[in-house]
Protein backbone atom coordinates (compact mmCIF):
# COMPACT_ATOMS: atom_id res chain seq x y z
CA UNK A 1 0.00 0.00 0.00
CA UNK A 2 1.27 3.28 -0.65
CA UNK A 3 1.54 4.73 2.64
CA UNK A 4 2.96 8.49 2.54
CA UNK A 5 3.30 10.73 -1.21
CA UNK A 6 5.16 14.09 -1.29
CA UNK A 7 5.02 16.31 -4.20
CA UNK A 8 7.26 19.86 -4.85
CA UNK A 9 6.72 22.00 -7.71
CA UNK A 10 4.61 20.46 -9.60
CA UNK A 11 1.11 22.74 -11.29
CA UNK A 12 -0.56 23.87 -8.50
CA UNK A 13 1.36 21.55 -5.60
CA UNK A 14 4.00 23.51 -4.54
CA UNK A 15 4.76 21.79 -1.23
CA UNK A 16 3.03 18.71 -0.12
CA UNK A 17 3.54 15.57 2.27
CA UNK A 18 0.83 13.40 2.58
CA UNK A 19 -0.44 10.16 5.03
CA UNK A 20 -2.27 7.80 2.63
CA UNK A 21 -5.06 5.79 3.97
CA UNK A 22 -6.77 2.90 2.77
CA UNK A 23 -9.69 5.11 1.46
CA UNK A 24 -8.29 8.38 0.52
CA UNK A 25 -11.80 10.82 -0.51
CA UNK A 26 -10.41 14.48 -1.90
CA UNK A 27 -12.78 17.15 -1.73
CA UNK A 28 -12.75 20.72 -3.01
CA UNK A 29 -13.68 23.32 -4.97
CA UNK A 30 -13.06 23.28 -8.53
CA UNK A 31 -9.40 24.70 -9.62
CA UNK A 32 -8.64 23.46 -5.83
CA UNK A 33 -6.16 21.40 -7.24
CA UNK A 34 -7.97 17.71 -6.49
CA UNK A 35 -7.18 17.18 -10.32
CA UNK A 36 -3.36 17.75 -10.10
CA UNK A 37 -3.32 15.48 -7.41
CA UNK A 38 -4.76 12.45 -9.50
CA UNK A 39 -2.93 13.82 -12.85
CA UNK A 40 0.73 13.43 -10.75
CA UNK A 41 0.19 9.86 -10.40
CA UNK A 42 -0.50 9.45 -14.46
CA UNK A 43 3.13 11.92 -14.30
CA UNK A 44 4.66 8.70 -11.84
CA UNK A 45 3.34 6.01 -14.77
CA UNK A 46 5.08 7.55 -17.50
CA UNK A 47 8.49 7.82 -15.16
CA UNK A 48 8.07 4.25 -14.46
CA UNK A 49 7.30 3.49 -17.81
CA UNK A 50 10.01 5.04 -19.31
CA UNK A 51 8.07 7.84 -21.25
CA UNK A 52 9.18 10.80 -19.35
CA UNK A 53 10.50 12.56 -22.26
CA UNK A 54 7.59 11.76 -24.38
CA UNK A 55 5.20 13.14 -21.53
CA UNK A 56 7.30 16.34 -20.97
CA UNK A 57 7.15 17.36 -25.20
CA UNK A 58 2.93 16.06 -25.03
CA UNK A 59 2.25 18.28 -21.65
CA UNK A 60 4.86 20.68 -21.87
CA UNK A 61 7.16 21.51 -19.03
CA UNK A 62 5.65 25.24 -18.48
CA UNK A 63 2.47 23.43 -17.94
CA UNK A 64 3.72 21.03 -15.13
CA UNK A 65 6.30 23.24 -12.98
CA UNK A 66 4.33 25.11 -10.50
CA UNK A 67 3.75 27.97 -12.35
CA UNK A 68 6.61 27.55 -15.22
CA UNK A 69 9.93 27.56 -15.13
CA UNK A 70 10.47 31.39 -14.01
CA UNK A 71 9.49 29.99 -10.41
CA UNK A 72 10.49 26.85 -10.28
CA UNK A 73 13.35 24.79 -11.52
CA UNK A 74 12.60 21.21 -10.96
CA UNK A 75 9.71 19.00 -9.64
CA UNK A 76 10.27 16.80 -6.47
CA UNK A 77 8.25 12.99 -5.89
CA UNK A 78 8.65 10.49 -3.10
CA UNK A 79 6.61 7.70 -2.74
CA UNK A 80 7.01 5.29 0.66
CA UNK A 81 5.66 1.89 0.07
CA UNK A 82 5.81 0.23 3.59
CA UNK A 83 9.36 -0.47 4.05
CA UNK A 84 10.38 0.27 0.52
CA UNK A 85 10.69 3.64 -1.03
CA UNK A 86 11.52 5.78 -4.47
CA UNK A 87 12.35 9.70 -4.69
CA UNK A 88 13.19 11.25 -8.06
CA UNK A 89 13.92 14.68 -9.25
CA UNK A 90 12.75 15.85 -12.77
CA UNK A 91 14.58 19.24 -14.29
CA UNK A 92 14.41 20.33 -18.20
CA UNK A 93 17.06 20.14 -20.46
CA UNK A 94 17.58 22.21 -23.40
CA UNK A 95 15.08 19.74 -25.23
CA UNK A 96 12.34 20.83 -23.75
CA UNK A 97 11.94 17.31 -21.67
CA UNK A 98 12.38 16.72 -18.54
CA UNK A 99 15.34 14.05 -17.15
CA UNK A 100 15.80 12.58 -14.12
CA UNK A 101 18.48 14.54 -12.17
CA UNK A 102 18.07 12.01 -9.29
CA UNK A 103 16.79 8.70 -8.12
CA UNK A 104 16.36 7.24 -5.38
CA UNK A 105 15.76 3.46 -4.25
CA UNK A 106 15.03 3.18 -0.38
CA UNK A 107 14.67 0.60 1.96
CA UNK A 108 13.55 1.59 5.83
CA UNK A 109 14.95 -1.37 7.89
CA UNK A 110 12.26 -3.71 9.15
CA UNK A 111 13.31 -3.45 12.95
CA UNK A 112 15.26 0.20 13.20
CA UNK A 113 12.75 1.94 10.69
CA UNK A 114 16.32 3.80 9.21
CA UNK A 115 16.60 4.51 5.61
CA UNK A 116 18.76 2.57 3.39
CA UNK A 117 19.45 5.20 0.44
CA UNK A 118 21.20 3.92 -2.86
CA UNK A 119 21.20 7.07 -5.39
CA UNK A 120 21.52 6.54 -9.11
CA UNK A 121 23.24 9.43 -11.34
CA UNK A 122 21.16 11.23 -13.89
CA UNK A 123 19.44 9.84 -16.57
CA UNK A 124 17.13 10.22 -19.34
CA UNK A 125 14.59 7.60 -18.14
CA UNK A 126 13.78 5.79 -15.25
CA UNK A 127 15.83 2.45 -13.82
CA UNK A 128 12.69 0.53 -12.61
CA UNK A 129 11.12 -1.33 -15.37
CA UNK A 130 14.20 -2.62 -16.43
CA UNK A 131 15.31 -4.63 -13.16
CA UNK A 132 16.14 -8.12 -13.64
CA UNK A 133 17.11 -10.31 -10.14
CA UNK A 134 20.63 -11.23 -11.30
CA UNK A 135 22.22 -8.07 -11.99
CA UNK A 136 20.30 -5.24 -9.89
CA UNK A 137 19.39 -4.66 -5.99
CA UNK A 138 16.04 -6.67 -4.59
CA UNK A 139 14.85 -3.26 -3.27
CA UNK A 140 13.84 -2.73 -6.88
CA UNK A 141 12.18 -5.68 -7.11
CA UNK A 142 9.98 -4.54 -4.68
CA UNK A 143 9.27 -0.87 -6.40
CA UNK A 144 8.57 -2.50 -9.49
CA UNK A 145 5.88 -4.45 -7.93
CA UNK A 146 4.45 -1.32 -6.25
CA UNK A 147 4.77 0.46 -9.19
CA UNK A 148 2.68 -2.09 -11.33
CA UNK A 149 0.34 -1.91 -8.61
CA UNK A 150 -1.06 1.74 -9.78
CA UNK A 151 -3.37 2.55 -12.09
CA UNK A 152 -5.80 5.86 -12.90
CA UNK A 153 -8.75 5.41 -14.79
CA UNK A 154 -10.97 7.66 -16.58
CA UNK A 155 -14.33 5.94 -18.03
CA UNK A 156 -15.95 10.00 -18.22
CA UNK A 157 -15.75 9.58 -22.28
CA UNK A 158 -19.01 8.02 -22.72
CA UNK A 159 -19.64 9.50 -26.21
CA UNK A 160 -21.15 7.54 -29.30
CA UNK A 161 -17.14 7.40 -30.44
CA UNK A 162 -15.71 6.55 -27.35
CA UNK A 163 -13.65 2.86 -26.51
CA UNK A 164 -16.41 2.27 -23.93
CA UNK A 165 -19.14 1.81 -26.88
CA UNK A 166 -17.04 0.24 -29.27
CA UNK A 167 -16.04 -3.41 -29.97
CA UNK A 168 -12.05 -4.81 -28.71
CA UNK A 169 -9.76 -7.27 -29.50
CA UNK A 170 -10.70 -10.55 -27.58
CA UNK A 171 -7.88 -11.79 -26.65
CA UNK A 172 -7.45 -8.17 -24.49
CA UNK A 173 -7.85 -9.39 -21.27
CA UNK A 174 -4.91 -8.82 -19.02
CA UNK A 175 -6.27 -6.60 -16.81
CA UNK A 176 -9.21 -3.71 -17.38
CA UNK A 177 -7.97 -1.06 -18.96
CA UNK A 178 -7.28 2.77 -17.33
CA UNK A 179 -9.89 4.14 -19.71
CA UNK A 180 -12.19 0.64 -19.94
CA UNK A 181 -11.62 -0.13 -23.92
CA UNK A 182 -11.21 -3.82 -23.42
CA UNK A 183 -14.28 -3.83 -21.24
CA UNK A 184 -16.58 -6.66 -23.40
CA UNK A 185 -13.08 -8.51 -23.84
CA UNK A 186 -12.71 -8.51 -19.56
CA UNK A 187 -16.10 -9.34 -18.75
CA UNK A 188 -16.65 -12.36 -21.11
CA UNK A 189 -13.47 -13.74 -19.74
CA UNK A 190 -14.93 -13.39 -16.17
CA UNK A 191 -17.79 -15.27 -17.25
CA UNK A 192 -15.83 -17.69 -19.17
CA UNK A 193 -13.95 -18.33 -15.87
CA UNK A 194 -15.34 -16.56 -12.66
CA UNK A 195 -19.36 -17.02 -13.23
CA UNK A 196 -20.03 -16.12 -9.65
CA UNK A 197 -18.47 -13.58 -10.04
CA UNK A 198 -19.85 -12.41 -13.32
CA UNK A 199 -23.35 -13.27 -11.56
CA UNK A 200 -22.72 -10.70 -9.26
CA UNK A 201 -21.46 -7.86 -11.57
CA UNK A 202 -24.78 -8.37 -13.51
CA UNK A 203 -26.95 -8.20 -9.96
CA UNK A 204 -25.29 -5.29 -9.03
CA UNK A 205 -25.74 -3.47 -12.58
CA UNK A 206 -29.70 -4.18 -11.90
CA UNK A 207 -30.12 -1.95 -9.10
CA UNK A 208 -28.85 1.01 -10.79
CA UNK A 209 -30.63 -0.38 -13.87
CA UNK A 210 -33.70 -2.24 -13.62
CA UNK A 211 -34.87 -2.59 -17.57
CA UNK A 212 -31.05 -4.88 -17.40
CA UNK A 213 -31.95 -8.45 -17.99
CA UNK A 214 -28.62 -10.20 -18.63
CA UNK A 215 -25.25 -9.88 -20.75
CA UNK A 216 -24.70 -11.58 -24.05
CA UNK A 217 -21.69 -11.02 -24.79
CA UNK A 218 -19.85 -14.10 -27.30
CA UNK A 219 -17.62 -12.94 -30.21
CA UNK A 220 -18.50 -11.33 -33.24
CA UNK A 221 -19.95 -13.88 -35.94
CA UNK A 222 -18.19 -11.22 -38.06
CA UNK A 223 -14.64 -11.22 -36.70
CA UNK A 224 -14.33 -13.81 -34.11
CA UNK A 225 -11.30 -12.21 -33.01
CA UNK A 226 -13.46 -9.08 -31.63
CA UNK A 227 -16.31 -8.83 -28.67
CA UNK A 228 -18.73 -5.95 -28.29
CA UNK A 229 -21.01 -5.03 -25.22
CA UNK A 230 -24.05 -6.49 -26.06
CA UNK A 231 -27.19 -7.20 -23.42
CA UNK A 232 -31.08 -8.09 -22.86
CA UNK A 233 -33.69 -5.59 -21.63
CA UNK A 234 -36.16 -7.23 -19.14
CA UNK A 235 -38.83 -5.87 -21.22
CA UNK A 236 -37.99 -6.74 -24.89
CA UNK A 237 -35.91 -9.97 -24.68
CA UNK A 238 -36.00 -10.37 -28.09
CA UNK A 239 -34.83 -6.93 -29.34
CA UNK A 240 -30.95 -6.51 -29.89
CA UNK A 241 -29.07 -3.70 -27.61
CA UNK A 242 -25.37 -3.27 -27.81
CA UNK A 243 -23.30 -0.84 -25.59
CA UNK A 244 -24.60 2.20 -27.71
CA UNK A 245 -28.52 1.59 -25.93
CA UNK A 246 -26.53 2.27 -22.32
CA UNK A 247 -26.96 6.10 -21.07
CA UNK A 248 -24.05 7.98 -20.04
CA UNK A 249 -24.34 6.99 -16.60
CA UNK A 250 -25.20 2.92 -16.61
CA UNK A 251 -22.09 2.75 -18.77
CA UNK A 252 -19.81 4.40 -16.40
CA UNK A 253 -21.12 2.25 -13.66
CA UNK A 254 -20.91 -1.32 -15.72
CA UNK A 255 -16.90 0.06 -16.02
CA UNK A 256 -17.24 0.93 -12.18
CA UNK A 257 -18.69 -2.31 -11.03
CA UNK A 258 -16.25 -4.66 -13.12
CA UNK A 259 -13.26 -2.51 -11.42
CA UNK A 260 -14.32 -3.37 -8.14
CA UNK A 261 -15.56 -7.01 -8.26
CA UNK A 262 -12.89 -9.01 -10.35
CA UNK A 263 -12.19 -11.48 -8.72
CA UNK A 264 -10.52 -12.14 -5.53
CA UNK A 265 -7.89 -14.12 -6.65
CA UNK A 266 -6.28 -11.75 -9.75
CA UNK A 267 -5.68 -9.19 -6.79
CA UNK A 268 -2.05 -9.76 -7.73
CA UNK A 269 1.17 -7.83 -9.38
CA UNK A 270 1.82 -11.01 -11.25
CA UNK A 271 -1.46 -10.74 -13.04
CA UNK A 272 -1.15 -7.14 -13.71
CA UNK A 273 -4.52 -5.95 -11.38
CA UNK A 274 -3.52 -2.72 -9.58
CA UNK A 275 -3.67 -2.83 -5.96
CA UNK A 276 -4.13 1.29 -5.81
CA UNK A 277 -6.95 2.93 -7.87
CA UNK A 278 -7.31 5.97 -8.43
CA UNK A 279 -10.17 7.77 -9.49
CA UNK A 280 -11.61 11.28 -10.81
CA UNK A 281 -15.24 12.13 -9.71
CA UNK A 282 -16.06 8.59 -10.04
CA UNK A 283 -19.94 9.92 -9.29
CA UNK A 284 -19.80 11.35 -12.82
CA UNK A 285 -23.48 11.03 -14.54
CA UNK A 286 -24.68 8.84 -11.93
CA UNK A 287 -28.30 9.09 -10.67
CA UNK A 288 -27.63 10.25 -6.49
CA UNK A 289 -29.54 7.00 -5.65
CA UNK A 290 -26.96 5.10 -7.50
CA UNK A 291 -23.94 6.78 -5.08
CA UNK A 292 -24.69 4.34 -2.36
CA UNK A 293 -24.09 1.16 -4.08
CA UNK A 294 -20.96 3.28 -5.41
CA UNK A 295 -19.51 3.95 -2.16
CA UNK A 296 -20.45 0.14 -1.50
CA UNK A 297 -18.33 -1.05 -4.35
CA UNK A 298 -15.35 1.29 -2.59
CA UNK A 299 -16.08 -0.38 0.69
CA UNK A 300 -16.14 -3.75 -0.30
CA UNK A 301 -12.94 -3.41 -2.57
CA UNK A 302 -10.63 -1.85 0.20
CA UNK A 303 -11.64 -4.47 2.26
CA UNK A 304 -10.12 -6.69 0.03
CA UNK A 305 -6.79 -4.97 -0.05
CA UNK A 306 -7.63 -2.47 -2.65
CA UNK A 307 -6.14 1.13 -1.74
CA UNK A 308 -8.74 3.66 -3.07
CA UNK A 309 -7.53 7.67 -3.90
CA UNK A 310 -10.44 9.42 -5.66
CA UNK A 311 -11.60 13.12 -5.92
CA UNK A 312 -15.52 14.14 -5.87
CA UNK A 313 -17.55 16.39 -6.31
CA UNK A 314 -20.75 14.74 -4.47
CA UNK A 315 -22.24 16.17 -1.12
CA UNK A 316 -24.37 12.76 -1.12
CA UNK A 317 -21.05 10.74 -1.95
CA UNK A 318 -19.41 11.98 1.39
CA UNK A 319 -21.94 11.15 3.39
CA UNK A 320 -21.21 7.15 3.22
CA UNK A 321 -17.30 7.63 4.56
CA UNK A 322 -15.95 8.16 8.04
CA UNK A 323 -13.72 11.49 8.91
CA UNK A 324 -10.23 9.70 8.60
CA UNK A 325 -10.95 8.93 5.16
CA UNK A 326 -11.72 12.58 3.84
CA UNK A 327 -8.67 14.85 2.47
CA UNK A 328 -10.01 18.91 2.15
CA UNK A 329 -8.17 20.58 -0.80
CA UNK A 330 -8.41 24.48 -0.78
CA UNK A 331 -6.58 27.01 -2.91
CA UNK A 332 -4.91 29.21 -0.63
CA UNK A 333 -1.46 31.57 -0.78
CA UNK A 334 -1.30 30.39 -4.60
CA UNK A 335 -1.15 26.45 -4.03
CA UNK A 336 -3.01 23.60 -3.48
CA UNK A 337 -3.50 23.17 0.32
CA UNK A 338 -4.18 19.14 1.44
CA UNK A 339 -5.72 18.13 4.82
CA UNK A 340 -7.12 15.41 6.29
CA UNK A 341 -9.95 15.75 8.37
CA UNK A 342 -9.09 15.98 12.14
CA UNK A 343 -11.74 13.93 14.28
CA UNK A 344 -12.02 16.19 16.92
CA UNK A 345 -14.71 16.10 19.51
CA UNK A 346 -16.36 19.15 18.45
CA UNK A 347 -16.60 17.64 15.31
CA UNK A 348 -18.27 14.53 16.90
CA UNK A 349 -20.33 17.25 17.82
CA UNK A 350 -21.72 18.20 14.70
CA UNK A 351 -22.12 14.92 13.46
CA UNK A 352 -24.44 14.20 16.36
CA UNK A 353 -26.75 16.04 13.77
CA UNK A 354 -25.21 16.91 10.47
CA UNK A 355 -23.79 14.28 7.95
CA UNK A 356 -20.27 14.93 6.61
CA UNK A 357 -21.62 15.75 3.15
CA UNK A 358 -24.02 18.75 4.84
CA UNK A 359 -21.27 19.66 7.88
CA UNK A 360 -19.36 20.35 3.93
CA UNK A 361 -22.00 22.12 1.96
CA UNK A 362 -22.58 24.17 5.42
CA UNK A 363 -19.04 25.38 5.14
CA UNK A 364 -18.26 23.62 8.71
CA UNK A 365 -15.48 21.53 6.71
CA UNK A 366 -12.43 23.02 4.44
CA UNK A 367 -12.49 21.89 1.35
CA UNK A 368 -15.81 24.20 0.35
CA UNK A 369 -17.54 22.75 -2.57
Amino acid sequence: MLQNIKIEGYKSIKQLDLPLNKINILIGANGGGKTNFISFFELVNRIYEQRLGEYSLTKGIENLLYYGSKNTEKILGFLKFNNNGYKFILKPNEEEKFYLEEQNSIYYHWKTKEPNDFQYSAQKESFLKDYTSDLDYDRNHFLKGYFDDIKVYHFHDTSSNSYLRKPCKLEDVASLKSDGRNLPAFLYWIKENYPKTFSRIERTIKYISPFFHEFKLQPSKFNTREIQLEWNNKEFPDHYFNAHQFSDGTLRFIALATLFLQPDDLYDTENNVPKTIIIDEPELGLHPSSLSLLAELIHSASERDFQIILATQSVELLNYFSPKDIITVDYENNQSIFKRIENTENLQKWLQDYSLGELWSKSVLEGQP
